[in-house]
């Protein structure tokens, strides 16, 4: 992989009215980021719904499967 595909990067999560920045990796799997957002917010990983362009993301992808980048903006959705 080129050197840039290894770069982080700082997404938005958007959770009721709030808005965090998240800094992850492309590599990153959607349990990835669920797991960070966990460890910031405290609701557990198997609690998180997040969509990215109402799309609802699967755990076992990654992020740079979805075309997520920097500033993307992902809804989070507590179950």
């Amino acid at each position: 992989l080129p050197i840039s595909a290894m770069e982080s990067f700082t997404i938005v999560i958007e959770y009721k009215t709030v808005k965090y920045g998240l800094v992850i990796l492309p590599s990153f799997t959607i349990r990835q980021v669920k797991q960070a957002i966990s460890d910031n917010l405290d609701i557990v990983v198997s609690n998180q719904v997040l969509a990215y362009h109402s799309v609802i993301l699967d755990n076992d992808k990654t992020v740079g499967y979805y075309g997520i980048s920097e500033s993307s903006q992902l809804v989070l959705i507590e179950n």
